[in-house]
């Protein structure tokens, strides 16, 4: 089995152009040689750097959980919030005045309460850190073995519809040739289709035939008169109220 590389110290080994003569001799083939050797030994080199880099970087991290360096990196943030509450929270003293007896306002003092808090704090900030460790390693490892579960399922499910589907035609397949022997049976073919289009065109011609001309009913302009209908379907006119009939004898009456 060949060796592996991170992608991130892949290179492309050199190549070195050569004459076409020299190149097909056994002197050029020992050179490719040596420069893939070299190339492969570059890579060798940096893969061992790279997985020292890491390893001391696991370890200074290693480091960094341990008790001392947990409480020397966080006593210093809960002093300085501690100092700033203590100062925050000072309450004041009642003394009685020396002249009148009166209860007057002394000196503020610092609060024995949030000195109280801050101590216990201090104390166990390593707890308080422990903790929050403890919950990011829970966290970590259900979510690696979730993801476990998930690599087995997938390769469980794998395994079973490739011998589920060894034998015979694919799910999609099946599906396919299904869909088209309905569609075949719903959808008229094309001779069917010509048909009942001559069909419909013969039919709305002689439709068309037998429907009587349209009449466009007379609209007389404004200030006009219409047309009086006489005799023999033929109409006349008023002109100044006289008129003549269709021989122009007589007057038209009114």
């Amino acid at each position: 089995m060949p060796k592996t590389y991170p992608s991130f110290i892949r290179a492309k080994a050199p190549e070195i152009q050569l004459t076409k003569d020299f190149g097909s001799s056994d002197e050029a083939a020992v050179h490719r040689k040596s420069l893939q050797e070299a190339y492969t030994k570059f890579l060798d080199d940096s893969l061992q750097k790279c997985i020292q880099a890491k390893a001391d970087d696991v370890l200074f991290l290693e480091k960094s959980l341990d008790l001392k360096r947990i409480y020397q990196d966080l006593f210093p943030i809960v002093k300085q919030r501690g100092d700033a509450l203590i100062k925050s929270s000072e309450i004041p003293t009642w003394v009685k005045g020396p002249e009148t007896g009166e209860v007057v306002l002394g000196d503020w003092v610092k609060n024995p309460v949030t000195i109280k808090i801050y101590n216990e704090v201090a104390e166990d900030v390593v707890v308080f850190a422990h903790r929050v460790i403890s919950i990011v390693e829970s966290r970590e490892h259900m979510a690696k073995v979730k993801l476990e579960k998930k690599k087995a399922l997938a390769h469980d499910a794998d395994v079973e519809m490739g011998d589920a589907t060894a034998p015979g035609p694919s799910i999609q397949k099946m599906v396919a040739e299904a869909v088209s022997a309905q569609l075949k049976k719903k959808l008229p073919g094309p001779k069917k289709q010509d048909a009942k289009a001559n069909k419909k065109a013969s039919s709305s011609t002689s439709k068309s035939a037998k429907r009587p001309p349209q009449v466009t009913p007379y609209v007389p302009k404004a200030g006009r008169k219409p047309p009086k209908a006489i005799k023999g379907g033929k109409t006349s006119k008023n002109k100044g109220g006289k008129g003549k009939d269709s021989k122009g004898k007589g007057k038209a009456k009114a």
